[in-house]
């Protein structure tokens, strides 16, 4: 009787491990999972996609130019200078508000589990969620730019910018 017992217990409780839920959340499109909540954003409308990626472009290449120019000078990307001359770049390329105003365009009509974002509630003393979503907003806006056309086109930049490159060579240019 009691072999019977323990055998019910044991079937019992596999059927109550099957019937658990995973632990995974599915967070739908446009949608990411941070610290236990659900953060969806809605993507861009064209022309305010097109007006953010331009005053992002604005802001961000000419330290990625500084990046490249650091790059040939010293031939490594690793050399610690050529990192330091970029994010120097970059942060003068910033004004006091442009990641808030970023943020703000990228995040209007976000929701985090279903009711609206409100950044000031959610993001205080909270800066790496607003990180990882501001980075997601960014990625599921413009990520097509490039996967569809724009690599290719960068892809043709970067192999032109290396070409341009000095080799080590032994060789004297001819004149």
């Amino acid at each position: 009787m009691a072999k019977a017992n323990i055998q019910d217990l044991i079937n019992e409780a596999k059927n109550k491990v099957g019937e658990q839920k995973p632990n995974k959340v599915d967070v739908g499109k446009h949608s990411i999972l941070i610290n236990d909540k659900v953060y969806t954003i809605k993507p861009l409308a064209w022309e305010d996609g097109m007006d953010l990626w331009e005053s992002m472009m604005k802001t961000v290449l000419p330290s990625v130019g500084t990046g490249v120019d650091g790059i040939f000078g010293s031939n490594e990307f690793a050399d610690k200078s050529t990192f330091a001359e970029m994010m120097i770049h970059f942060s003068h390329n910033l004004s006091g508000s442009t990641m808030r105003i970023y943020s703000a365009e990228l995040l209007k009509d976000a929701q985090v589990d279903g009711k609206p974002l409100v950044p000031n509630e959610e993001f205080s003393a909270n800066y790496g969620a607003w990180l990882q979503l501001f980075v997601f907003a960014v990625k599921e806006n413009f990520q097509s730019f490039f996967t569809g056309g724009w690599s290719q086109g960068i892809g043709t930049l970067m192999e032109m910018l290396q070409s341009l490159q000095p080799q080590d060579s032994d060789e004297q240019p001819s004149e």
